[in-house]
């Protein structure tokens, strides 16, 4: 109850939440460090659930909290370990059916886990903020893949590649992204840097300011996940992007669905 009390720091008024694993000696350990270990466990299955409350410790727990540990622990090395790759999906044209581009999607392969769901380990390593070094060493790929492909004599292609929230939120990111493209001499205008709805309504000032310095760069930008975020047309009227990404869960039953079509065709008018 402490907790919720706010506090005055510099003028603003703060509160610190918790979230509080619980063990039960001897029941849940022995010792100290199995007790902690279990708390531990309690803990991040109370962050996983939305935070700021208690849970106590279940034998079940233990499992999923120590691959959590595992894939946290591994994933800061995974890409010096060469255990990460790059797929490329491709983009076609709906009128032409010709190739129009490609987006980059990141692959984690554990020598012991065996291949980890991106559904998985990018929600941890967002949290953590391993996702800012994952996010510049896609880049870094990308650009090294388009200039293996330009040498080859291969067509140009624009690549998408995904930005996630914390990496968007970087104050330095537009310039790490310049050192990448000088270093491997690849246009700024091969890439499409795709942000989510959600990242971009987090603060619409802050995502518009970014945009645009990304566009005078000459990068394309797309919201992704369109139609699934906190929308608001009055902010969509004003985010400078040049692509809308319909969310899947707008195009899967587009065959069985009227209301999918209406909404998808709705949505290709904006």
């Amino acid at each position: 109850f402490r907790l919720r009390e706010s506090v005055d720091i510099d003028g603003r008024r703060l509160r610190v939440t918790a979230s509080i694993g619980v063990v039960v000696h001897p029941h849940n350990g022995a010792t100290a460090s199995t007790l902690l270990e279990h708390a531990d466990a309690a803990m991040f299955e109370c962050k996983q659930a939305g935070g700021n409350a208690y849970r106590f410790f279940e034998p079940c727990l233990n499992t999923t909290a120590h691959r959590v540990l595992q894939i946290q622990r591994a994933l800061s090395h995974a890409a010096l370990n060469g255990q990460l790759s790059v797929y490329y999906q491709p983009k076609f044209d709906a009128h032409t059916q010709a190739l129009a581009g490609a987006e980059a999607l990141l692959r984690w392969n554990h020598p012991e886990l065996g291949p980890v769901s991106p559904a998985e380990f990018i929600p941890l390593a967002e949290r953590t903020g391993t996702i800012v070094e994952l996010g510049d060493w896609v880049v870094e790929e990308v650009c090294r893949q388009i200039m293996h492909w330009d040498a080859a004599g291969m067509p140009p292609l624009k690549i998408a590649v995904n930005l996630s929230p914390r990496q968007f939120q970087q104050p330095d990111l537009v310039q790490r992204l310049s050192q990448i493209l000088h270093r491997y001499q690849v246009a700024a205008d091969r890439l499409m840097f795709e942000i989510t709805e959600t990242a971009a309504m987090r603060d619409a000032g802050q995502s518009i300011a970014a945009i645009r310095q990304l566009q005078s760069l000459g990068f394309e930008v797309a919201i992704d996940d369109f139609g699934t975020g906190q929308s608001s047309l009055a902010y969509i009227k004003t985010l400078p992007f040049s692509t809308l990404k319909i969310d899947r869960a707008f195009v899967m039953d587009l065959e069985t669905s009227a209301i999918d079509r209406q909404l998808a065709h709705t949505i290709t008018q904006l």
